[in-house]
């Protein structure tokens, strides 16, 4: 089991939420391009990622709460999703950093932000390392 800190939850159902709009858009991109004339399996891959985002999503919630608690799930089911889902988060945060950068915002908010970014760095490295063990 993996216990999701308080503070990383909502950075993970955002990248799960945009991993699940990938997982649609193959569907959709799959379902246009065959129309019901391609083989079963096309779907197989997109279907899993869309069935596996939903599932950790269920088991998170889908909803940003006002107060966000830690959350245990099971990482040997998805590793792959969520580390993919952490990492394009991060990425987003990343970007977020750099175009405020210019911007006359606090220092003290600065400052939080890449605090955050580097603590969602250091967990998803210890993501890493529990997926790679199972």
């Amino acid at each position: 089991m993996l216990t999701v800190p308080a503070t990383h939850v909502a950075d993970l159902r955002s990248g799960l939420f945009g991993e699940w709009g990938f997982a649609a858009e193959s569907l959709s991109n799959l379902a246009l391009t065959f129309s019901g004339h391609g083989p079963e399996r096309v779907y197989e891959v997109p279907l899993r990622a869309f069935d596996a985002v939903r599932a950790l999503l269920n088991t998170i919630g889908w909803r940003v709460q006002p107060v966000e608690a830690d959350v245990e799930i099971d990482l040997s089911l998805h590793p792959s999703v969520v580390l993919r889902a952490l990492r394009s988060e991060q990425e987003a945060l990343v970007d977020r950093l750099q175009e405020v950068a210019g911007t006359p915002i606090p220092e003290d908010a600065h400052q939080a932000m890449q605090a955050h970014v580097k603590e969602l760095r250091e967990f998803i490295a210890n993501v890493a390392v529990l997926a790679g063990s199972l």
